[in-house]
């Protein structure tokens, strides 16, 4: 799945509470060890480190596990060498039950784009249709809208479906943790919960 002029992002698991990704760049395959140049001169790598490796297979957002085994310092580039560990897995499947809301005609303002048409919404992200300029992988600023109330936060773009000549589906990851008042990781688990109330209820009514 990785091959030279690969674009990748890094993920250190002990960096931080938050997903950060960090762009990359494989340049070259030896004997399923790569080399990639990392594009970021701060970030703290060192051999022998886990990291979690993101890129973009068919338009869907991928992840999988790696161990650094050498950083070589490089002008004005740093390289590092690692080998994947076990299979890469689609970064979009979610841990927790998703909802589909079409029928609730709710939308969000992802970037300065407004009106986005949510798809399903989970606890810890959602998709929408609409037709937007931004790149998997990409971090931007999210508000969604339920009962009168607006939650904002940020979220990661994990992949990309085309729905027809103008729509495509994207599926978002929220980076956000904490369920604060006003904050994205809220919306989700209100809107969540009550979809989930509505459907238990409609099979009671039809059981």
């Amino acid at each position: 799945m990785l091959s030279p002029e690969k674009n990748i992002f890094l993920s250190i698991p002990e960096e931080s509470v938050m997903l950060i990704l960090h762009p990359a760049q494989v340049v070259a395959c030896d004997h399923d060890v790569y080399t990639a140049v990392v594009e970021e001169d701060d970030v703290l790598l060192e051999p022998e480190q886990e990291i979690f490796l993101y890129f973009e297979i068919s338009r869907t957002f991928m992840k999988q596990s790696a161990r650094i085994k050498e950083v070589a310092p490089e002008d004005p580039k740093r390289l590092i060498r690692f080998t994947t560990i076990g299979n890469a897995v689609s970064s979009e499947k979610r841990e927790v039950y998703r909802v589909p809301i079409q029928f609730r005609e709710l939308t969000a303002t992802i970037g300065g784009e407004k009106n986005c048409r949510l798809q399903d919404v989970s606890e810890t992200g959602f998709s929408v249709s609409a037709c937007l300029d931004i790149n998997i992988g990409e971090v931007i600023q999210v508000t969604l809208r339920y009962e009168d109330e607006a939650f904002t936060g940020r979220a990661c773009l994990q992949s990309v479906q085309q729905l027809d000549d103008k729509r495509k589906r994207y599926g978002f990851y929220c980076i956000d943790k904490q369920l604060s008042p006003g904050s994205l990781p809220r919306g989700l688990h209100l809107i969540s919960l009550a979809v989930q109330r509505e459907h238990l209820r409609g099979l009671e009514r039809t059981g």
